[in-house]
């Protein structure tokens, strides 16, 4: 199996963990020279996907030893005896991992695999799981699950893991500088209230469940549920992260609406067009390197220093790249 010219040959691997297959997809790094050295990534996908969802991400981690694998019973690995759990998807998981032998590796997972992966890193530290990057994962449960829930037929079907990814597990946060997760918020919320979803979401997830509870970094972009492991500028986010450690407050958000919280250093990014809980968003220069933000809501949320582009004129402008890192936060 092979991509575009610009990436190397896809691999099928098979993994026998306990009996039962676990397949997946590995892209070795560019240079086969460099490849004991290579940093190490597991991707986990989403309920009823697999692991293919990975590789429009894989081009922009050339020198990555990636892997993405089938979870039990999606794709080509193996079904489970019994009902599916999000502990037996994070004890296959880890049992992957193991056979792999990789000493230290880094996590990123779509919506169920977000969760999956988190549990992973805080039920094993003996794994050496560095860093995690949930995209669009329910910490806080979903409101589409749960509304599939109370269907008798869903929940025979699909499992225990159903309700599991309904409900709110009541955790209180603790952030860790370690995970960071990825939020989309570009569905329309008359049509996302139909199903009980409330607030910015990504037609299945809220932004509130998104960030759940764990993530010591914060981004918020515009974008649907499914299309986040499929986003060239999510993938950008991704590597910025598993290399630095930091979110990617210096690249310009050009038409998007994107917000960042970093709760180790309490900086805040937020693109200032479109609505959102606070309302209408403004914001007018004060002087040559700051900006006051105006909410129709709220009032003023804020100053803080930016670097910006602008168009327009008076009090309307259109913010056209990144605010700057600022020990304020913009919104709390």
């Amino acid at each position: 199996m092979s991509t575009n010219p610009q990436d190397r040959t896809i691999e099928s691997l098979t993994l026998d963990v306990d009996g039962r297959a676990i397949v997946a997809l590995r892209r070795p790094p560019r240079s086969s020279t460099a490849s004991a050295s290579a940093p190490r990534l597991l991707c986990l996908h989403g309920w009823l996907d697999n692991a293919a969802s990975y590789v429009p991400m894989m081009p922009h981690l050339p020198d990555v030893d990636l892997i993405a694998i089938d979870l039990p019973g999606h794709g080509e690995s193996a079904h489970l005896d019994g009902n599916y759990t999000l502990h037996e998807m994070s004890y296959r998981v880890r049992r992957a991992l193991q056979r792999l032998g990789w000493e230290r590796c880094h996590l990123v997972g779509h919506s169920l695999g977000g969760v999956v992966a988190l549990r992973v890193k805080h039920e094993r530290p003996d794994l050496a799981v560095h860093r995690v990057v949930q995209l669009g994962s329910p910490n806080r449960g979903s409101a589409a699950a749960r509304t599939l829930s109370e269907l008798r037929l869903a929940r025979e079907f699909f499992g225990p893991v159903l309700t599991e990814l309904s409900d709110d597990p009541g955790i209180e946060d603790n952030p860790d500088p370690d995970v960071m997760a990825v939020a989309g918020s570009s569905m329309p919320r008359w049509l996302s209230q139909q199903y009980g979803i409330r607030g910015s979401n990504d037609g299945l997830v809220s932004v509130r469940s998104a960030w759940g509870w764990a993530a010591g970094k914060r981004l918020r972009v515009e974008s649907i549920h499914g299309w986040l492991p499929l986003s060239a500028e999510v993938a950008q986010d991704v590597v910025t992260f598993l290399r630095t450690g930091d979110v990617p407050f210096d690249r310009a958000r050009t038409g998007t609406c994107t917000s960042v919280m970093s709760f180790g250093r309490r900086t805040t990014r937020r693109s200032l067009s479109g609505n959102d809980n606070f309302g209408e968003l403004r914001c007018r220069m004060t002087r040559k390197d700051s900006l006051l933000v105006f909410s129709s809501r709220t009032g003023i949320v804020s100053a803080c220093p930016v670097r910006v582009k602008v168009k327009g004129s008076g009090n309307s402008m259109a913010v056209r790249t990144a605010l700057a890192s600022s020990t304020t936060p913009l919104i709390t």
